[in-house]
């Protein structure tokens, strides 16, 4: 019975260490499926990371995009602005030149002239009169009309003593 009882323990034991190595190899199994994981879900979150990191730069150079887009659109119209200004500026200076330029003469008692000038690219024409109403007194009255088809007017009395 001796010899039954070890062979039985014999078996035992060897099937004992069956199980404890398909166990050992269980737990290699899963320390090494562990640690793939491990590694991937590091992988995964970087890569998301990495992902919502570029996203939000991306996202932040097209705001910073559109704001200065939005201001360079605003510093042209204003250049347009300014150059429209100026041409129309330009057109008044030419204007009272011209209606500056109609000379007068003093020996008759109505005088009618007319004048041009150019001014900074611009140009106007003008018409005046001057009319001495007595020895001491003399109106005038002058229009002119500019290349930015603006119309210009002036009058003017003069007394002397």
């Amino acid at each position: 019975m001796i010899s039954k009882c070890e062979r039985l323990a014999s078996e035992a034991c060897a099937s004992l260490d069956e199980v404890a190595g398909g166990l050992n190899q269980a737990v290699d199994y899963m320390k090494e499926y562990a640690d793939q994981s491990s590694a991937q879900a590091s992988i995964d979150v970087n890569t998301y990371t990495d992902n919502s990191s570029k996203n939000v730069y991306n996202k932040s150079v097209e705001y910073t995009n559109s704001q200065i887009n939005s201001v360079n659109g605003r510093i042209d119209h204003l250049d347009n602005k300014v150059d429209k200004n100026r041409q129309k500026a330009s057109a008044g200076i030419a204007g009272a030149m011209a209606m500056s330029s109609i000379p007068q003469n003093l020996s008759y008692d109505f005088n009618f002239g007319m004048g041009m000038a150019n001014f900074d690219s611009e140009q106007a024409i003008s018409a005046g009169s001057y009319y001495r109403i007595n020895e001491r007194t003399i109106v005038s009255v002058k229009a002119s009309f500019d290349t930015q088809n603006n119309l210009g007017a002036a009058a003017g009395v003069s007394y002397g003593w």
